[in-house]
C-alpha cells in the first residue's frame, strides 16, 4: 500500500483484502460498479452469505431511497443488470483511495459481517453529470437496492428464507 494513501484508507483496503465476501457498490469517475467477491476458498456456504448480504442491504437501504427518490434523477443510473461487474479484490482495492462514493458489506475470517460505507465530497464536481456527495450516495444506493431486489427475487431453491441471517448494523 502506498505512503500517499491515508491510513483510514489503508485500514478498509486491508478489511476488503482479508474478507472472504464482499458485496456491493463504488461510485468513481467512470459510475457506478456492482461488487461481488467470493472466496470459494475460504467461505461455506455461498448462496446463504449472498442471501444475508443482499437482504440486509435491501433492508437498510429501502427506506433512505424511498424517501429521497423525488429528489434525484434515477435516469443518471443504468438498471443494476446493466452494469459493470467487479468480482476481482484487486481491483476493488486499487479503486477505493479514488471512489467517489461506496457501500459495501464484507464477511470476515471471524464470521463477523462489517459494512463499510462512505461518500467522499472532493471528488465531486458540480459540473459533472453526478452533481454532488448526495446525488452520489443515493444513485449508489439505488443500484444496490435494484440490485438487492433480483438477487432475492432469484434466490436459489435451496435457501430457505428463515435461514437467511439478517445483519443488523450497529453504525
Amino acid at each position: 500500500m502506498s505512503e500517499d494513501i491515508p491510513a483510514a484508507v489503508q485500514k478498509i483496503q486491508a478489511t476488503l483484502e482479508a474478507g472472504r465476501f464482499v458485496f456491493g457498490a463504488i461510485l468513481t469517475a467512470d459510475g457506478i460498479t456492482l461488487v461481488e467477491h467470493v472466496d470459494e476458498d475460504r467461505l461455506e456456504d455461498a448462496d446463504m452469505v449472498v442471501s444475508s448480504a443482499v437482504t440486509s442491504i435491501s433492508s437498510d437501504l429501502v427506506p433512505y431511497v424511498v424517501d429521497h427518490r423525488d429528489e434525484y434523477d434515477d435516469d443518471l443510473t443504468p438498471p443494476a443488470s446493466e452494469l459493470p461487474r467487479l468480482q476481482s479484490i484487486e481491483s476493488l482495492v486499487s479503486a477505493i483511495p479514488a471512489a467517489r462514493a461506496y457501500y459495501l458489506v464484507v464477511k470476515t475470517d471471524d464470521n463477523e459481517w462489517q459494512r463499510i460505507k462512505n461518500t467522499v465530497s472532493k471528488y465531486f464536481d458540480p459540473a459533472d453529470e453526478i452533481p454532488d456527495p448526495e446525488a452520489g450516495r443515493y444513485l449508489l444506493s439505488a443500484a444496490l437496492v435494484d440490485e438487492a431486489t433480483d438477487r432475492i427475487a432469484s434466490l436459489p431453491s435451496d435457501v430457505a428464507g428463515e435461514d437467511i441471517e439478517l445483519v443488523s448494523w450497529s453504525g
